[in-house]
């Protein structure tokens, strides 16, 4: 191609326009006939709002087994729990459903917050172990390879084995008393 003529294949550059150049770059390079059904189309209803998105049957027996429930506990008369039963039937989205319940407290609020602290105390023992584990054998590989004199990485080693023990004893500790609330 002379230099300083444009390219007249569609997607192609040539090197005074930058970008791919040679067989494959027609590859590399989304055509405007893709670009513009892209543009077409709809964002996915996920990424713009989640309570928009349909109701399914199955979701709508859950919606209809907590009123039920919260019926059975007093926390709705018969008229409240019938004109609400009536509106999820009638309701198309998760939005409009989120409505009927909203007044109504969490139902198992308690075991979900318990269950994520017991989630996040094992990712904290399990960095902890992890760095225990590097940090000791980095010494003493380096004690190995230094000629094997007094063996330093004790005054590292012992306080650290004694904290790591102490925070597996205290998850453990932890871990029985939320499992005893529960």
């Amino acid at each position: 191609m002379p230099v300083g003529r444009r390219s007249t294949r569609p997607g192609v550059l040539s090197p005074l326009e930058g970008g791919p150049r040679g067989p494959r770059a027609e590859l590399m390079r989304p055509r405007a006939r893709e670009l513009a059904i892209l543009s077409a189309m709809p964002a996915h209803p996920l990424r713009g709002n989640p309570w928009a998105l349909r109701l399914s049957d199955a979701e709508r027996e859950r919606a209809l087994g907590v009123l039920k429930t919260h019926y059975a506990e007093g926390r709705l008369s018969t008229k409240e729990l019938e004109t609400r039963a009536e509106d999820i039937y009638r309701s198309n989205t998760r939005g409009e459903v989120a409505v009927y319940l909203r007044d109504l407290p969490l139902r198992g609020g308690r075991r979900l917050i318990l269950s994520w602290a017991e989630r996040l105390e094992r990712a904290v023992l399990r960095m902890h172990l992890f760095t225990y584990a590097t940090a000791n054998t980095s010494l003493v590989g380096i004690w190995l390879l230094t000629g094997q004199g007094v063996f330093w990485p004790a005054w590292l080693l012992i306080p650290s084995t004694a904290l790591l023990g102490w925070h597996v004893a205290a998850s453990r500790r932890l871990t029985r008393a939320l499992g005893r609330r529960r």
